[in-house]
């Protein structure tokens, strides 16, 4: 008979939980909570997109992300250079179009700032007051694809020497920009992301900013403790759907309702124990 229990996690769900146990976790119970991910929400409301198509002659193109494979935003080429070109560019949403913003203001070498920001608009210029780059984007009808109406991509402030900072890296660019990295390595440090942001996108950020850009990127990519742990119901029914005569218990703290332990015992393996035995 195969029986696998977890142990309960002391403070499951306190914000300030070390990453020693969360390797543990993730082990453990996020292997079916990545699958279901990949099946139901490939192209969700994330930043995870392949390489736009760039064809001659379209009046409209549907701006989608092309961060490659590994979800890495490399804006110091050309290409990263090019996002921003053109009058009807049309991205996905109003976060994708700030996030490419970002990308090709750090590329460029200059900061912007707002004009007009709301859920059907957004102006920036650059943040020189005397240098004419401007850009103009609104909803596309209902939304929420953003298209670019206006663009004056001429800049005049001597861009491309910027100080070590950007005013638009959030923590959401730099989960954006470490993401890849952090499937590869698990354990990859906040030291060690803000030294290869400086290296491959040559600005620096501050520690703090490094170490929340760590927890969204591995909310993005695991989701969260506590809904992952509410994922053990749903395998818990996944499984006696497929396998009735399995016993499959869970049990969490009648009072804080936290995870204690997860027994399971697969009709096959018990049948095997009891064979064999």
């Amino acid at each position: 008979m195969v029986l696998l229990e977890a142990a309960a996690v002391p403070n499951a769900f306190t914000p300030d939980i070390r990453y020693s146990w969360m390797a543990a976790a993730q082990l453990a119970f996020f292997i079916s909570w990545r699958s279901f991910r990949s099946t139901s929400n490939t192209h969700g409301a994330s930043l995870e997109t392949t390489e736009p198509s760039h064809l001659p002659g379209r009046s409209l193109e549907l701006y989608d992300g092309g961060q490659g494979a590994e979800g890495v935003v490399l804006v110091l080429t050309q290409y990263s250079v090019g996002r921003i070109h053109s009058v009807g560019q049309v991205f996905i949403n109003k976060e994708l179009l700030q996030m490419e913003l970002t990308n090709y203001a750090i590329a460029r070498g200059f900061n912007w700032k707002y004009l007009k920001n709301d859920f059907v608009r957004l102006t920036v210029r650059c943040n020189v007051s005397v240098c004419p780059w401007r850009l103009h984007a609104s909803v596309v009808r209902e939304g929420p694809q953003f298209a670019i109406k206006s663009l004056n991509n001429i800049h005049t402030c001597g861009c491309d020497i910027m100080s070590d900072g950007h005013l638009w890296t959030s923590k959401k660019w730099v989960a954006n920009a470490v993401k890849g990295k952090l499937v590869d390595k698990p354990t990859y440090r906040a030291s060690e992301m803000m030294r290869d942001i400086r290296r491959e996108y040559g600005i620096s950020i501050p520690y703090h900013q490094a170490w929340w850009g760590k927890e969204v990127a591995v909310s993005s990519l695991y989701g969260d403790f506590r809904t992952s742990y509410h994922m053990l119901n749903w395998y818990s029914e996944r499984a006696l759907q497929s396998n009735s005569r399995s016993i499959l218990s869970l049990e969490v703290d009648s009072e804080t309702q936290r995870f204690e332990r997860f027994f399971i015992c697969f009709q096959a393996s018990a049948y095997g124990f009891e064979v064999g035995c």
